[in-house]
Parts: structure tokens; sequence; C-alpha cells
């Protein structure tokens, strides 16, 4: 893991959607797909080593974001 800082944001993200890595992992691979992008098919592992610091293909965020977009999330308590 050297050279590799993790991701808080990404992490506080997760855990604001209440979502398990399972399912952000899911949502991710479902908009990428939409977007064209039918390489981007994470796991739950995949999510936890984006949190850990491994760098996601320049889609992968995007798709996560683009996800969050398309939901109603409760809010964070």
């Amino acid at each position: 893991m050297t050279g590799r800082t993790s991701n808080p944001h990404l992490a506080v993200w997760v855990a604001a959607t209440g979502l398990s890595h399972g399912e952000i992992a899911r949502l991710v691979a479902a908009e990428a797909n939409v977007q064209g992008h039918r390489q981007i098919a994470p796991d739950a592992s995949r999510i936890r080593r984006w949190i850990d610091g491994e760098r996601p293909p320049p889609t992968g965020p995007r798709s996560a974001d683009r996800s969050t977009l398309r939901r109603d999330w409760p809010a964070a308590q």
C-alpha cells in the first residue's frame, strides 16, 4: 500500500447514504453502464479498496456522484 492515502470523502459519502458497499457498487456499475462504461463493474471489496486509497478509474467517481442524484437519501442523523 505504499504511496496510497485513504479516501475519507468516499467513506463519509458511503456512510451518509446508509448503503452497504455492495449496494454502492451496484449503483456505480449501473450508472457507469448507462454512461456506456460497461468495463466499470466494482464489487463490495473494490469499494473498500477505493476507501483505503486505491484509485478508481476516472469514470467511477462520476458514476457514483450521478447515482446519488437519482435517489432520495434519508437525512444523515
